[in-house]
C-alpha cells in the first residue's frame, strides 16, 4: 500500500526461495533459460484504499492512468548454490533501476523510492 505520509509505493522484495525454484528448473531443463529483470509501474491504474478496513474483499476503482512496463537485459544465470542470493541482488537491482527509470519516463519522479 501507499505509504500515505510520503506518497511513495513501496517496491516488494523478491523472494529469494522463489527466485532459486525457477533457477533450479532452468538449470535442470533441456533447453536453455533465459532470465529477464521487468520492471512495472501500474500501481494507479487499480490501487487499494490506503488503509485496511475490517470485512471481506476491499473496494477498488479502476482508472484510466499511464502505466509502463520495462523489460531489462538478460541477468546471466551463473553460480553454483552458494552464490545464489548474488543472482537474485543483480536482478533485484536491475529491477529497481528499471522502475526507477519508468517513474521518470512518467514525470512521476516523486514516487521514486
Amino acid at each position: 500500500r501507499r505509504n500515505v505520509e510520503t506518497g511513495k509505493i513501496p517496491i516488494a522484495p523478491f523472494d529469494q526461495k522463489t527466485v532459486d525454484m525457477f533457477r533450479l528448473m532452468g538449470n535442470k531443463s533441456k533447453t536453455p533459460t533465459h532470465f529477464y529483470p521487468m520492471s512495472m509501474v501500474s500501481y494507479d491504474l487499480c490501487p487499494p484504499p490506503d488503509f485496511v478496513e475490517a470485512g471481506v474483499g476491499e473496494q477498488r476503482n479502476v482508472r484510466f492512468t499511464r502505466i509502463g512496463i520495462k523489460i531489462g537485459e538478460e541477468v546471466p544465470n551463473v553460480g553454483g548454490a552458494e552464490k545464489r542470493h548474488l543472482f537474485t541482488e543483480r536482478a533485484d537491482q536491475e529491477a529497481r533501476e528499471g522502475y526507477a527509470e519508468l517513474l521518470k519516463g512518467l514525470g512521476m519522479e516523486q514516487y521514486i523510492p
